[in-house]
């Protein structure tokens, strides 16, 4: 069941209609979203589970920097002025048995490890009506796809009582997260004897090395962060990641998400970059933003031909130490972008489990995948087809 991407076409204004005692408004392009970002953030703030994946800066950005590819919808739904639902969308066509169905997924598929559909109100009333709407959008399928566990549009569909079941879960994943309220040297020392020993030698590798951090104080100026962006990109220019074919410096949505990522929350004091030198040489780089109580890790290379000192390591050591001495920050998202590689584990004091469903929204295309039973199979198809179309 190959994903294919979804199409930028010409959107039809907003859609506003009325269900219910409820106010439903659909956003089909993203600068109908940004007078909407105030009030999208003022109601994420009530909602216990939000992320950084879920602000409406993060959602703005990925979706500018994507619009010619993401078929993308913001809906809400409101009820005497407050906003009770924020479902950020996008439209994909799934391809199964020589068949187009169209499916209703996140707004930023395939390139976060975290989506949610935050929702504020009474869950067994607002959820029917984000599916009947995301039927008006050609959706006959929703896909929840890396969705918290405990998120409650999972948990609805999970512990639905229907005799037909609603939903099929095909997948699920641990993130990995740092709790850093405690100090740094504590951290280090209560880690086992060989995880120490080699954190040391990784940190005697590079002590030569210079190495400079941005965080909120005086050095997070816009020239500072313009000049980290151009050595990021140089430095994924001369990764493993490059040769494969595979680096966000080869494609500019990429690179532009990221730039305007850095920008906007640069500007908030939210960015942390940590980058490691050989002299004038940029060798190595971790950036982050910080969201509420949570430094979320964004992206780590290195050059190849640096392997050997682990540089990567050293600068995702360096915001991890940031935010354990940070006041406000108790969490560090380990990674917010990439599924964890084995060493994020070892750093890792526990795990947020996340889901992937389909749900199936009644019609043709419901019928025909529901009848299938090769989900799994064909799902885990369609996100590889749907990863390597969407770099």
């Amino acid at each position: 069941m190959p994903l294919t991407a979804g199409i930028k076409m010409s959107h039809p204004q907003t859609i506003n209609y009325h269900e219910n005692g409820f106010d439903i408004t659909i956003l089909r392009d993203p600068d109908q979203f940004t007078p909407f970002k105030q009030r999208w953030d003022e109601a994420l703030a009530k909602y216990p589970l939000a992320s950084l994946c879920s602000s409406a800066d993060y959602l703005e950005a990925i979706w500018q920097s994507h619009s010619e590819t993401i078929n993308g919808a913001v809906l809400m739904i409101e009820q005497n002025n407050e906003l009770l639902a924020l479902a950020p969308l996008s439209i994909n066509a799934y391809h199964y048995r020589g068949l187009a169905l169209k499916a209703v997924g996140p707004l930023d598929f395939m390139r976060t490890s975290r989506t949610d559909i935050p929702i504020l109100g009474d869950i067994s009333i607002l959820t029917p009506i984000i599916q009947r709407a995301t039927k008006k959008l050609g959706g006959e399928l929703w896909h929840l796809d890396r969705i918290p566990s405990d998120s409650p549009v999972y948990q609805y569909f999970a512990n639905s009582p229907s005799p037909k079941k609603q939903m099929e879960a095909y997948q699920d994943y641990e993130l990995a997260l740092l709790d850093t309220r405690n100090m740094w040297d504590e951290f280090i020392a209560k880690k086992s004897k060989n995880f120490r020993k080699n954190f040391r030698r990784m940190e005697e590798n590079c002590a030569g090395l210079r190495s400079i951090l941005i965080s909120e104080n005086q050095e997070n100026q816009p020239q500072n962060r313009e000049t980290f962006i151009a050595n990021m990109i140089e430095i994924m220019e001369q990764t493993w990641k490059s040769d494969a074919g595979s680096s966000f410096a080869q494609d500019p949505r990429r690179v532009d998400f990221f730039r305007r990522l850095i920008t906007t929350f640069g500007e908030k004091k939210k960015f942390v970059g940590a980058m490691i030198f050989d002299g004038e040489r940029p060798v190595a780089f971790t950036f982050g933003l910080i969201y509420r109580d949570t430094l979320y890790a964004i992206e780590t290379a290195y050059r190849y031909d640096y392997a050997n000192l682990s540089p990567g390591i050293n600068t995702y050591a360096m915001i991890m130490k940031h935010a354990f001495e940070h006041p406000d920050i108790n969490l560090c998202d380990m990674d917010t972008i990439r599924s964890n590689g084995e060493y994020k584990r070892r750093w890792a004091t526990h795990f947020n489990q996340q889901s992937s469903a389909l749900v199936f929204n009644g019609g043709f295309a419901s019928a025909v995948i529901k009848g299938g039973r090769e989900i799994a199979k064909l799902k885990l198809i369609g996100l590889e087809t749907g990863s390597r179309e969407q770099k």
